[in-house]
């Protein structure tokens, strides 16, 4: 990565900020400057190495709520997601979080279950996830071996923390022979490039690749010697979906605090360097930080939110601490915004026609409620229904009835009329006889 070198209007906005009093962001938070140690927070970062004035422009930027993308504080960077990259994985997926590439494989076994876990307190006998995360070697160019493995070593505790904690995934539906065999899940994550909030975008990517993933049917059948048999449908049609991990896989959003004007940050290769000198405070909270921004926070906080917006995890590195105002504001923004990352996400799956755990169900609900509202609307009460019909058949054939009536009285009374003039007349004509 080439060294950024500040610009005039950089230095001259660094000076505005270091000449312009900024308010702290909590009256509990210590006014002493605090020191970053190189790579410190969230092993992701790539230690970029900035020089002082860069420090001071992007510390200057967060605390003016105008960051070096032209963000604000609270704003996401767009992304971009794809499925099925790999089709020799079970499930797969990559995220595009602008210079951040990470790709993510889902891979599924059939190994012997771990039953030492049950003295561990956790579940016995069910189905087990295995993370492992690696850099290319573009996004590891300023790190050495040391580093790269620390980092890898790091970010895979930190994804499998994320997925085995609060039931993310249904490991009990993954037992195939009780106590013998159960299928274990491999997550294989791959940083292409990095350039900040790694962590996220693999939970993006490990979600997408997971509500893709499907898993062969199986039969169990009784062997020579009372053994169990496993037969495997090797039918690609046939798959099925692992069953709800579209309400139950969680997102990280990550937040970053960078330090107030006048803290002292130990930048990579810098030694500790002055964020452009006058006031103090605590410094300002940032979502969706990039590399650079990585480099010159002070503490990072993650936060595990499930679909419902429920927080099933929560993780801090750093040295710098959290005032109680902070962590509440922090607790009542955080998760809604875990939920609206989720329903995007989960929109831009299905309107890409990716074919996915839970579209199934939601289109029988859909159907479902179709059905019943069609049902509602037409299918009146009997009564109502045929009540009309017979008062109108009882009024046509009473009016029919009544009209036939007359016209027989007016039959009869013309017919005794008739008789009548018969006998005058032929009285009259005996008479005149």
């Amino acid at each position: 990565m080439s060294r950024l070198q500040p610009s005039a209007a950089a230095s001259a906005s660094a000076a505005a900020a270091a000449a312009t009093p900024i308010p702290p962001a909590s009256a509990s938070s210590s006014a002493l400057p605090h020191t970053v140690p190189r790579g410190l927070v969230s092993a992701s970062s790539l230690s970029t190495r900035l020089s002082a004035g860069e420090v001071a422009y992007i510390c200057g930027g967060a605390a003016s709520n105008c960051r070096l993308d032209g963000r604000t504080r609270l704003d996401l960077r767009p992304f971009s997601v794809r499925t099925g990259v790999l089709p020799q994985a079970n499930g797969s997926a990559s995220i595009h979080l602008q210079d951040t590439h990470v790709l993510v494989t889902v891979t599924l076994t059939m190994v012997e279950p771990e039953m030492e876990e049950e003295e561990q307190g956790g579940a016995s006998g069910v189905g087990m996830v295995k993370c492992n995360v690696e850099h290319s070697a573009a996004a590891a160019i300023e790190l050495d071996e040391r580093e790269v493995a620390a980092t890898n070593a790091l970010l895979s505790n930190e994804l499998t923390r994320l997925l085995s904690s609060s039931h993310a995934l249904p490991l009990s539906s993954l037992v195939v022979i009780p106590d013998q065999q159960v299928w274990c899940v491999h997550v294989d994550a791959l940083i292409v490039s990095n350039d900040g909030n790694v962590l996220d975008a693999m939970m993006l990517a490990t979600k997408a690749a997971l509500v893709t993933t499907t898993i062969p049917p199986i039969e169990v059948v009784a062997g020579d010697g009372g053994a169990s048999e496993i037969i495997v449908n090797d039918d690609p049609f046939s798959c099925i979906f692992l069953p709800g991990v579209s309400r139950t896989v969680p997102l990280a959003v990550s937040l970053c605090k960078m330090p107030a004007i006048g803290a002292t940050v130990n930048v990579a290769g810098q030694g500790d360097t002055t964020a452009a000198g006058g006031g103090g405070g605590g410094g300002e909270w940032i979502l969706d930080p990039t590399a650079m921004e990585e480099s010159c926070c002070s503490t990072r906080l993650t936060l595990s939110i499930a679909p419902d917006g429920r927080l099933s995890g929560m993780s801090q590195s750093g040295i710098s601490t959290i005032s109680c105002a902070a962590f509440r504001a922090i607790m009542d923004h955080l998760p809604k915004l875990g939920m609206e990352l989720d329903r995007k996400l989960m929109r831009m799956l299905r309107e890409s026609g990716v074919k996915m755990e839970g579209e199934e169900r939601r289109k029988k609900q859909t159907a479902t409620t179709a059905t019943t509202s069609s049902a509602k609307v037409e299918t009146p009460p009997a009564s109502k229904q045929k009540q009309p019909t017979t008062i109108a058949k009882t009024t046509v054939t009473t009016s029919a009835q009544t009209k036939s009536n007359s016209n027989n009285k007016k039959q009869i009374s013309n017919n005794a009329s008739n008789s009548k003039k018969k006998k005058k007349k032929a009285q009259s004509t005996a008479m005149e006889e």
